[in-house]
């Protein structure tokens, strides 16, 4: 929810939202992968995310996540949202 929140169009790909993940927390640089399929597994089964085609200016074959707006004004007020 973090690394979409901080994006203006509210969507990355899964590679892009590891990588903010990363980035903002360097404890995950040096764990194992399990991190990982936590996030996909929340991305997929959350109902604050969505999964959406790619645009056109969009190449490859990967997942592109975005934050739901029906439910994007709950999941940013939340308590358990850190900001």
């Amino acid at each position: 929810g973090q690394a979409l929140s901080s994006q203006s169009n509210r969507r990355l790909t899964l590679q892009e939202i590891y990588q903010w993940i990363m980035e903002k927390y360097p404890y995950f640089q040096n764990q194992d992968i399990g991190w990982k399929s936590s996030v996909r597994h929340n991305l997929s089964l959350n109902k604050f995310f969505k999964k959406v085609p790619q645009s056109e200016t969009e190449t490859g074959k990967r997942a592109v996540y975005e934050l739901n707006k029906s439910f994007e004004d709950e999941l940013l007020t939340s308590k358990y949202f850190l900001k």
